[in-house]
């Protein structure tokens, strides 16, 4: 009675435990009729107990299984064996497939001879599909990394090179197979140590990348050809569950610093064309400025010849060294403009430049009738900076102002002034002439390279550019306005200077 009582017991309690599976199970006898079946499976597949129970598969599912379920059973029923977990795709019966991971599990009886197979499945269709999902992830980053132009350079926590694609091949020489397993201090290095040499200095490079993570930074690289290239790096840690990654992307700076230097090279060309159409402008002027005081020279000197028997040479004297002083300063002016090359930097009176840029414009001034007013140019405001540079500012500003006032103007006047702004911290240069002025929206624009308002022919777009670029690397600025009398009005602003600080010795400021 016990033994019946725990008999019927056990049936619901073990279909129970076989409805909390988390898979689906079935049984099969050697007819391959279904004998027992789970909750799981009947949903599963969408049927009842009813009409599952003591049919074959074909019988309820058609042949929505194929041959295959029941060639697996008859593998177990032969073998005695158990099939271990195997892949097996169905077609659903919501009109998708469905992805199983199955075992076949054979019953014995109490003779050994099997009589049924157990079948017991987990549905693994998600994360096949999460799989699916990750595997094309990693192939679209495979191939973005394959055949991107920067390279991507991955190393493992002790710093040896795990991924180079095929850019880093390109980049550095060395082929994916020799790079794998290299210390990537071998390849990318830091310019404290790039002069090292030896295994230290490898793990040297090596601990001092890694330690660099987070952070873009210029540095050098090593090809295998021994050859040192300019690179920027890119370095981010990718920690793992289980261990750290580091992925560098680098960029060949070769090129492109060989395309700066050829920029600065025709930079410098079109500042230097700019500078001696400038001189070739006031050459002319120059030669009737020369031509008046070499003559008081000559007919002085020869008066001085002819009266020195007379014991009075001083007047004639004075003459002389007044003509020839003024020859000199302007070629020396002359020359100023023409030389290029870096300069020293130095503390000087904005005054002198002033005064300097009209002594090389003074016959244009006066052939084009142009009055002048200096009278609020104050001498003793000091700037630093480099006069020849400042010199070729002012010099534009006054040539610009002149050939404004050509067409027309009346009357034509240029003002030049200096003075201390309000702060006391900058000195104001002011030219303004009364020619026609600057349109208000093309007063930002005129400082753009090759912008002119002058006829096609008559300028090359450089003048402004020019200023606005000296002016800036003095730490000033530049900026057009309308002056009183309705004509243009430049203002220039430059750092005032100490007079006591001294110019840092061999400092030097290219022309920019």
């Amino acid at each position: 009675m016990d033994e019946e009582h725990s008999l019927n017991l056990s049936v619901p309690i073990l279909r129970a435990l076989l409805d909390l599976l988390p898979g689906t199970l079935h049984v099969k006898d050697r007819a391959h009729r279904y004998c027992i079946v789970n909750r799981n499976y009947l949903e599963r597949w969408g049927a009842r107990a009813d009409e599952v129970i003591g049919r074959t598969s074909v019988e309820v599912f058609g042949d929505l299984f194929g041959v295959d379920a029941d060639r697996r059973n008859d593998e177990v029923f032969a073998s005695g064996k158990a099939l271990p977990f195997y892949e097996v795709t169905y077609p659903d019966t919501r009109g998708g497939s469905i992805v199983l991971w199955a075992t076949k599990v054979p019953i014995h009886d109490e003779n050994g001879a099997v009589t049924h197979v157990l079948t017991f499945s987990l549905d693994v269709t998600p994360l096949k599909r999460m799989q699916q999902q990750l595997d094309e992830s990693e192939q679209l980053r495979s191939a973005i990394v394959e055949h991107s132009l920067e390279c991507f350079i991955t190393a493992d926590e002790d710093g040896r090179i795990v991924a180079f694609n095929s850019a880093a091949e390109q980049v550095f020489g060395y082929s994916r197979a020799e790079a794998l397993g290299k210390p990537i201090g071998e390849v990318l290095h830091t310019t404290e140590r790039r002069r090292a040499t030896g295994r230290n200095a490898v793990r040297q490079r090596t601990r001092a990348l890694l330690e660099r993570s987070g952070e873009r930074f210029e540095t050098l690289g090593a090809r295998a050809d021994g050859k040192i290239i300019p690179i920027e790096i890119s370095l981010v840690e990718i920690p793992l569950h289980d261990r750290r990654l580091f992925t560098a992307c680098v960029r060949d700076l070769s090129e492109q610093q060989r395309a700066q230097a050829e920029l600065e090279r025709q930079r410098q060309e079109l500042y230097q064309s700019e500078r001696l159409s400038v001189l070739g402008t006031l050459a002319a002027g120059i030669s009737h400025e020369l031509r008046n005081p070499l003559s008081v020279v000559v007919s002085h000197a020869k008066l001085l010849e002819a009266e020195l028997a007379a014991d009075r040479p001083q007047p004639r004297v004075g003459a002389i060294v007044r003509a020839a002083e003024r020859c000199a300063a302007i070629v020396s002016a002359f020359l100023d403009q023409s030389r290029s090359g870096p300069r020293r930097v130095e503390q000087f009176d904005l005054a002198q430049i002033i005064h300097s840029a009209l002594d090389l414009t003074a016959h244009v001034l006066r052939e084009q009738n142009v009055a002048l007013n200096i009278d609020h140019v104050q001498t003793g405001l000091t700037v630093q900076g480099n006069p020849h540079q400042l010199s070729q500012v002012v010099l534009n500003l006054v040539l610009n102002a002149i050939a404004a006032m050509q067409e027309g103007a009346s009357p034509r006047e240029l003002a030049i002034a200096n003075q201390l702004n309000e702060s006391g911290d900058a000195v104001e240069l002011t030219v303004g002439d009364t020619g026609p002025g600057i349109a208000p929206e093309l007063r930002e624009r005129i400082f753009d390279r090759f912008f002119t308002t002058k006829p096609a022919g008559a300028g090359t777009g450089l003048g402004l550019a020019i200023c606005r670029d000296i002016v800036s690397a003095h730490g000033g600025s530049i900026s057009a306005d309308q002056s009183p009398q309705g004509g243009a009005l430049f203002r220039v602003r430059l750092p005032v200077s100490d007079r006591k600080q001294q110019a840092e010795t061999g400092a030097t400021m290219n022309a920019s």
